[in-house]
């Protein structure tokens, strides 16, 4: 009698409908969420072309993980404040043209001028009187690049 009790014990504790063995199901991890403050409407081409695919794919990758809000048509920030919004949190990425904060990002203008291939009129000081290739301002006016 002692053994069939035993057994018993043993096969309620080892079956799979006992709570006490069976796995717990993972608690639904919450993702983290980033807000994205863009200037541009959600009918904008490069909402549509880039920024969105680009989002699905970020979400995709990390399996859920990490979700993007975009805010569109500069409702979370203004162009010009983009980038202080973002360093005061409000938003935690943000799109902006270096052009409405002229003087913050002067390497990033730089680079976008050379991006361009806008000529930079600023006379080079080995040859005085032509005008600078993007890369050789780039190399004048941050030495550290060289």
């Amino acid at each position: 009698m002692k053994t069939l009790l035993v057994c018993c014990i043993c096969l309620a504790f080892l079956s799979p409908a006992t709570p006490a063995l069976t796995a717990a199901p993972e608690p639904k991890v919450k993702p983290i969420e980033l807000r994205l403050a863009l200037m541009i409407p959600p009918t904008h081409a490069r909402w549509t072309l880039c920024m969105e695919p680009w989002i699905k794919m970020v979400e995709e990758r990390t399996g859920g993980k990490i979700k993007i809000v975009p805010y569109f048509a500069e409702t979370l920030a203004k162009s010009a404040e983009v980038y202080q919004a973002t360093v005061r949190g409000i938003s935690d990425m943000g799109e902006m043209v270096l052009e409405v904060v002229p003087g913050r990002f002067p390497l990033g203008i730089s680079l976008y001028c050379q991006a361009c291939h806008i000529q930079i009129t600023r006379p080079r000081p080995a040859c005085t009187g032509t005008s600078m290739t993007p890369s050789q301002s780039l190399r004048h006016n941050f030495p550290t690049l060289r």
